[in-house]
């Protein structure tokens, strides 16, 4: 069974010729087989039958694309740019390629030795000079408030001698006014004193019949207002 199996498959790949072959041919009992060798006019039609498949397939493939929204011309276009580009820089020789790869290893190095160099600058500003900076900082804050302070000295003093200047009247207006403030302020102040004197005899008045009086006389009042306003709302 397996002879039989290796002599089929032997005789499913037969070559073109046997010329070859290292085994002897023989098929159906028949040894010595002729020579299969296509003579000119085989070989011409054989060639173009070819080239019809490979036009038929070629005109199905193109159908196909277009079908599917291709546009075979600008395809076309676009591998011809791509390429004139591949031949352009294929001619570039190897040298000048070498001499662009080492500028941008160069390149690459220093990049990187500057980004070194631009860590180590801000490792130490952040864990080494911030309290100098801080210092520094505290300080320029400080003199500004002093100036802020002095400018409003400077502003009132201004505001001062200008109103001073505006008329020649202006000093008596102020004295005037300062008698009415002072006046005024007396009144306020006896005001104060005289409400300060009542609390003090309402504290003492706590816990007496007084106080019991005016919590009745509050409710009755809390009570007599609630009722005014439903009145109200009903009318």
């Amino acid at each position: 069974m397996l002879l039989s199996i290796h002599e089929l498959d032997k005789y499913m790949h037969l070559p073109s010729t046997t010329k070859y072959m290292q085994d002897k041919l023989i098929l159906l009992g028949i040894c010595d087989l002729p020579s299969c060798h296509l003579n000119s006019d085989e070989k011409l039609e054989v060639k173009c039958c070819i080239e019809t498949m490979l036009r038929e397939i070629i005109h199905d493939t193109i159908l196909k694309y277009e079908a599917l929204g291709g546009n075979i011309k600008e395809t076309s276009k676009n591998d011809c740019k791509t390429h004139n580009k591949f031949f352009e820089y294929s001619d570039v020789p190897a040298v000048q390629w070498k001499n662009k790869i080492e500028d941008l290893i160069l390149q690459c190095e220093n990049d990187l030795l500057k980004y070194i160099y631009l860590m180590d600058k801000w490792n130490k500003l952040k864990y080494e000079d911030m309290n100098q900076a801080y210092l520094e900082k505290t300080g320029y804050l400080l003199l500004q408030a002093q100036v802020a302070e002095l400018q409003a000295k400077i502003t009132k003093l201004s505001c001062t001698i200008r109103m001073f200047k505006e008329t020649s009247t202006t000093v008596d207006a102020f004295k005037i006014l300062h008698q009415l403030v002072e006046k005024k302020l007396k009144m306020v102040t006896d005001e104060i004193r005289q409400k300060e004197d009542l609390k003090k005899l309402y504290d003492n008045m706590k816990d007496t019949e007084y106080d019991q009086v005016l919590l009745i006389y509050s409710q009755l009042c809390n009570a007599i207002k609630k009722k005014k306003h439903i009145l109200d709302m009903l009318k």
